[in-house]
C-alpha cells in the first residue's frame, strides 16, 4: 500500500524507466529493514512497486503557493523552478513509514528551508533541509514510545557550536523524571532529570550519522547506546533512572519545549520502535552509501 493517501500520491505515479525518469530504489532502506515508526528523508526509502511518491510539501515565499515534490523533482530542477529566485520552505515532511505521521509546520517563519534564493540546499551534493534558530517540524500524531525500545538514525550537519539544543524530541510533555527523550549535539540523551552524556560531540560543519539505540531496560544506563558514523561512543556523565517517555508529538529541530532549536542541516531521520542492534551496521551502511558521510 502507498505510504500516504491516494489523493496525494496519484499525481506522482512515474514508473522507473518511464517518461518521467523517476528516481525509485529497487531495494530501498525500508524494503530491506521495514517496520519503522517514522521515516523522513529527501530520498525515496521504499520501492513502492516502482512508483515514485512525494517526499515534501513546499511553500514558495514569493506568493505562498504550495506543491509536493518527489525525489526526482527535488534534484532535477523542478523544485528550484517552482521557487524561482526566492526561497522554498517545508510545510510537511512526509512520513515514509506507512504510519502517516507527517512532520508539519504551518507557521511560515518556523519552516525549515530547502531552497534559498533560488538554490537547492545541499550537503555532500545531496538535498538537505536547513533548520535555523526558528525552525522546527512537529509530527501530526502523538508518539507513544513509553518504556519500549527505540532505534533512531539521523543524518545531520551541525552548523553551530555544540550545545544542549534539541535535534529531535520524541515528546513534548516534560512532567516527571524520565518522561522526555531528547537527542542533543553534545551527543546525549536528555530525559528530564535523567541524562546519558558522552565526551564526543557532533562535529561542526561536517555531515554525520548519529545513531541512538535504547533496548528497553530497567534504566537508562543499562539500555542506551550511541554511535557516531558507525562507531560506538562511551558515556562519561549522566544521571540514571527509569525511562517512560510521555505520549506527545515528536519535534524535529528542537527540544519540544518551546525553544532550544538547533541550527543544522538535517537530511534524514528514520525511527524504529524496536531494538535494531542486529541490523544497525547494515542500516548505517545503507545511509552512508547514499550520503557518503564517512
Amino acid at each position: 500500500m502507498p505510504f500516504i493517501s491516494a489523493s496525494v500520491i496519484s499525481p506522482y505515479n512515474n514508473i522507473r524507466g518511464g517518461s518521467g525518469g523517476a528516481v525509485v530504489p529497487s531495494d530501498g532502506l525500508l524494503d530491506l529493514y521495514p517496520n519503522s515508526q517514522e521515516a523522513y528523508s529527501l530520498r525515496q526509502l521504499q520501492s513502492n512497486g516502482g512508483v515514485s511518491y512525494p517526499l515534501v510539501l513546499i511553500r514558495r515565499n514569493s506568493d505562498n503557493a504550495e506543491q509536493s515534490f518527489t525525489e526526482t523533482e527535488i534534484i532535477d530542477g523542478t523544485l528550484e523552478a517552482f521557487c524561482g529566485a526566492g526561497d522554498g520552505q517545508v510545510v510537511s515532511w512526509y512520513d515514509q513509514s506507512g504510519n502517516n505521521n507527517h512532520a508539519n509546520q504551518s507557521t511560515a517563519w518556523k519552516q525549515p528551508y530547502i531552497v534559498i534564493s533560488g538554490n537547492l540546499v545541499t550537503d555532500n551534493g545531496k538535498p538537505t533541509l536547513y533548520f535555523n534558530s526558528n525552525s522546527e517540524l512537529i509530527s501530526a500524531n502523538n508518539t507513544n514510545y513509553g518504556t519500549s525500545s527505540r532505534s533512531i538514525f539521523i543524518t545531520i550537519n551541525l552548523l553551530e557550536g555544540v550545545s544542549t539544543k534539541g535535534i529531535i524530541s520524541l515528546s513534548n510533555l516534560s512532567t516527571g523524571a524520565g518522561k522526555l527523550w531528547i537527542l542533543t549535539p553534545e551527543i546525549a540523551v536528555r530525559a528530564n532529570t535523567y541524562t546519558w552524556i558522552t565526551s564526543t560531540p557532533l562535529p561542526q560543519n561536517n555531515q554525520s550519522l548519529l545513531t541512538n539505540i535504547y533496548a528497553s531496560s530497567a534504566n537508562l544506563f543499562a539500555g542506551n547506546n550511541m554511535y557516531l558514523d558507525g562507531n560506538a561512543i562511551v558515556r562519561v556523565l549522566g544521571a540514571n533512572g527509569v525511562i517512560d517517555t510521555s505520549v506527545g508529538p515528536m519535534y524535529i529541530g528542537s527540544n519540544g519545549l518551546g525553544g532550544n532549536r538547533v541550527i543544522a542541516n538535517i537530511s534524514e531521520i528514520v525511527n524504529y520502535k524496536s531494538d535494531q542492534s542486529t541490523n544497525r551496521t547494515q542500516i548505517e551502511s545503507n545511509i552512508n552509501s547514499h550520503y557518503n558521510i564517512y
